[in-house]
């Protein structure tokens, strides 16, 4: 029989430090005031000692502004925003649409470590899409300026693929099979439109790697599953 003291031990193991995100109403928007949802500023430690392994050097309260997600890409002022410092370079601001993938971030074990390989990508690839704003840092562990993340964004494109894609995906057999797909479902799309055109060119080096990185997402999250095998490069381009 497990005592109760053994049982307050073990819910507290699972539910102890769980992240709840919070209302977050500094923001403006020309003479609105928004709320979303943000991380608390007393859980910043807590959250930079769990994932110092994936690149994360500190934290920061800070303000910036720009064009993002979270607004539609309409200007936006943020202001005294918990944000996560990564390799020293680069914030993640800790706030976050008010929306249900929002909270699965930090529910789900995976999912952060899915976000970090997905700035990772879009860094190498399309860092002017994510980099809303650069601010200047006086912390000695940092570079003396700082790269703010559009956290909105990388949010809702890790939802497309894990809570969208991740599950008809991992059934799939073949990479063929997936090009059928995704010819519908547009998870990749290289923006190229007409009947000839590729939707997924597989001997592009952006494009396999994007592809690369969605199986290694669904990977994480199905970890036991056996995700199809790509095609040898300069074996495959597909046309619609």
């Amino acid at each position: 029989m497990i005592s109760t003291r053994s049982l307050l031990k073990r819910v507290n193991e699972l539910f102890g430090d769980a992240i709840k995100l919070q209302p977050f109403d500094r923001i403006l928007s020309g003479f609105d005031k928004l709320t979303e949802l943000a991380v608390s500023i007393s859980d910043c430690s807590k959250i930079t000692e769990k994932y110092r392994y994936l690149g994360i050097t500190g934290y920061k309260i800070g303000d910036f502004s720009g064009n993002c997600f979270i607004n539609r890409y309409l200007p936006c002022e943020f202001y005294r925003v918990p944000m996560l410092i990564y390799r020293s370079r680069y914030l993640i601001p800790l706030v976050f649409r008010d929306s249900p993938e929002s909270h699965l971030l930090f529910q789900e074990s995976y999912r952060i470590p899915s976000l970090i390989q997905l700035i990772d990508w879009e860094l190498h690839f399309n860092p002017k899409s994510i980099i809303i704003d650069s601010v200047a840092n006086n912390y000695s562990y940092a570079e003396k300026e700082l790269f703010v993340l559009d956290t909105g964004y990388l949010t809702f494109r890790l939802a497309e693929i894990i809570d969208v894609a991740s599950f008809p995906v991992s059934k799939m057999a073949s990479y063929e099979e997936f090009l059928s797909w995704n010819r519908e479902a547009h998870l990749l799309d290289n923006g190229h439109k007409g009947r000839h055109s590729m939707i997924l060119n597989i001997d592009n080096d952006r494009e396999r790697t994007e592809l690369q990185l969605v199986l290694a997402i669904i990977q994480n999250k199905y970890p036991h599953k056996q995700l199809f095998q790509l095609p040898q490069i300069n074996r495959i381009s597909e046309k619609i």
